[in-house]
């Protein structure tokens, strides 16, 4: 076989380990993505240096090296196999989501914390909400180069029968955290506008890190702050409303929903179950 041995993200240098993971600028931009710099002419032998952050740095720093070193490699298969193409922050952002999905499934059930929180996190089926209550799921799909990203909600009542459905495409964003905090923003702003909200309401998402940001648990994102701050005075204003993260089995309809065909800049009601999500609420009745 002949294999090109030059970077295929920036064909500018041969393709060795420091190259790849530091000195190429698609990875050179991940590392500064996520605020973590070093002084790469130091690196002679990636293995050597790695093997010296794993004594040197904590647990916390040493996951994010790992995610970023993940996210790498993993989008630099991507071009070379499927010819998909990202933006460094597209990267990073997608490795953080399944970092934080790892993370997720290898943390053990801490018996102090409050039974609801216990539930939510370990969630991987869709249920059927308490009687009185409703629930919203909420999705976003964001296209790589696309103008537009779309947003998908479905809400269901305690039965688990479809009440109502929307789509809508917006213009583009930087990030998935973008795009899916802002498809909670939206979800809000639809429930308070139909007056869901004069019930006990409950929001789901497959994003965890929107999710912990909305409740206090994560960091300060400037990068989505102002939607982050939408979201939390919409909350305010519907005290019995909570938003709460689950697995991506559990948000299938939301997922089925915003793949249905939106114009840019606009929107689709749905009151009676559009054909894409049948078989999605039929299993998730079901199980």
């Amino acid at each position: 076989m002949r294999v090109p041995i030059t970077c295929p993200m920036s064909f500018c240098d041969i393709e060795h380990l420091a190259h790849l993971f530091f000195d190429c600028p698609f990875a050179a931009a991940c590392w500064e993505h996520v605020n973590m710099s070093f002084n790469w002419q130091e690196i002679e032998f990636a293995p050597d240096w790695l093997l010296e952050k794993i004594t040197a740095l904590n647990s916390k720093d040493l996951s994010k090296v790992c995610m970023v070193l993940w996210g790498i490699w993993h989008w630099r298969n991507k071009k070379i196999w499927n010819e998909k193409v990202v933006s460094p922050g597209f990267a990073m952002d997608s490795s953080l989501k399944v970092y934080l999905e790892w993370v997720e499934a290898r943390k053990g059930i801490d018996r102090t914390q409050h039974a609801s929180t216990i539930r939510a996190k370990s969630e991987t089926k869709w249920k059927k909400p308490e009687f009185g209550f409703v629930k919203i799921n909420v999705d976003a799909s964001v296209f790589i180069g696309a103008p537009t990203f779309t947003i998908g909600m479905v809400v269901r009542d305690h039965n688990g029968e479809f009440f109502s459905g929307k789509t809508m495409c917006l213009p583009e964003v930087e990030s998935v955290f973008e795009a899916e905090t802002i498809g909670i923003r939206e979800a809000l702003t639809w429930l308070k506008d139909q007056q869901f909200h004069l019930g006990r309401v409950i929001v789901e998402t497959d994003f965890m890190l929107t999710v912990s940001d909305i409740t206090g648990e994560g960091e300060n994102n400037l990068e989505v702050q102002e939607a982050l701050e939408d979201c939390k005075q919409k909350l305010s204003e519907m005290p019995l409303t909570t938003v709460r993260f689950v697995r991506k089995n559990a948000n299938r309809v939301a997922h089925e929903i915003v793949r249905f065909p939106c114009l840019a800049n606009d929107h689709i009601v749905f009151t009676s179950p559009p054909t894409c999500v049948l078989e999605a609420l039929t299993f998730d009745r079901l199980n």
